[in-house]
């Protein structure tokens, strides 16, 4: 049996190892969390997580746990394989020739060296590979790690003595099985709290029923579009949306029916809107629309398109049955009606009562 290391040392190794394995653990777990939907973007967010795995794998060569002076193990490999799960082979290939350079570079070319240096090329482009595959993340990582650790096995297997490669291969089969069962644990956890999070995060945000922005979301883009404007000088508009008679289709048809009315009248919004603004439900029956860089006159052509694209459409309710619903609109601009930013919700509300008192299925602006 091969001689070991001191107690001391081995510990520090070993806590060496553990930290900079939770290092990429959190490099990862940020990575997935803000990574881009834009492909060029992600590409250079990909890029750098394979960068920062690297130098976490580099930084792992110099927390090796040595069994003896010729046998080493240590976790390199685990940064490659968590490159690849997170950030595909843009990721793997970048953290594997940073590793495999560096392993030429500073510890100098040697058959040993030449080897190690391929053995990671050919597993970081490998496990680049199977990140593309369609498996679920525990069959890949499992794949991934398969190769790391069995290309590590041969290049033992030519270069250490017989005597001693049982013993190594069991060594470190047992220290690269703890360690990726420790990270990917880790990072499922990780990534199964984030999907949590990112759900409670759009469901405080978000209309249960319509999907559209709740009205805690409203009240903040209302805050951020007034800022906006007054920061840029220009107009923003508001428009409150009620439907007509709504109780009634509630008692006639049932709250099943008004549900389907509300959902469906949320899609008549958005796709009667421009797509720079913002529709909300604003709780109950009422909607609303911020119009940002609107002045008065086009925001009642909004409004006024609104009214008739509702007026003229069929609402399907179950059973086969179709209603028809007018509703009364609000509106008010900033600052061409009003000079403080906080009156603007209660002038559009204002327009909304205007219309409601005035026989409704119309569009009011409400008095300065």
């Amino acid at each position: 049996m091969p001689g070991g290391r001191g107690g001391v040392d081995l510990f520090h190794d070993l806590i060496g190892n553990g930290a900079l394995l939770i290092a990429m653990i959190h490099i990862g777990s940020l990575y997935y969390r803000y990574r881009s939907e834009d492909s060029r973007a992600l590409a250079s967010e990909q890029a750098l997580l394979g960068i920062a795995c690297g130098a976490a794998g580099i930084v792992l060569m110099f927390y090796t746990v040595r069994i003896s002076d010729a046998t080493i193990l240590d976790a390199r490999h685990i940064a490659i394989v968590l490159a690849a799960s997170q950030g595909g082979l843009i990721a793997s290939a970048i953290c594997g020739v940073m590793i495999a350079l560096f392993r030429l570079v500073f510890f100098g070319v040697s058959t040993t060296a030449l080897l190690a240096a391929a053995n990671v090329i050919f597993c970081a482009f490998a496990c680049g590979y199977i990140s593309k595959l369609r498996w679920s993340r525990l069959r890949k990582y499992v794949a991934m790690t398969a190769v790391a650790v069995g290309g590590t096995l041969l290049v033992f297997g030519i270069v250490l003595p017989k005597e001693m490669l049982w013993y190594t291969w069991l060594m470190y089969v047992g220290f690269s099985a703890g360690g990726g069962v420790l990270v990917y644990y880790l990072m499922e956890n990780i990534i199964v709290s984030d999907l949590l999070f990112q759900r409670f995060k759009q469901q405080s945000t978000t209309d249960f029923l319509t999907g559209l922005n709740n009205v805690r979301r409203f009240d903040k883009a209302l805050n951020e579009c007034m800022r906006s404007a007054m920061q840029r000088g220009e107009r923003l508009s508001l428009l409150l949306i009620d439907i007509d008679f709504f109780k009634s289709i509630n008692d006639t048809y049932g709250h099943k029916a008004g549900d389907d009315v509300l959902r469906e009248l949320a899609g008549v919004l958005l796709q009667t809107c421009r797509s720079v603004d913002t529709v909300s439900r604003n709780g109950g029956e009422e909607f609303s629309v911020l119009l940002p860089d609107c002045a008065v006159e086009r925001a009642v052509e909004v409004a006024e398109r609104i009214r008739q694209a509702v007026e003229g459409h069929a609402f399907p309710i179950e059973g086969g049955q179709s209603l028809r619903i007018t509703v009364s609109i609000g509106a008010a601009t900033f600052p061409d009606m009003l000079t403080r930013s906080d009156e603007l919700l209660q002038m559009a509300d204002d327009g909304l009562y205007q219309a409601k008192r005035s026989g409704r299925n119309r569009v009011c602006v409400a008095a300065s």
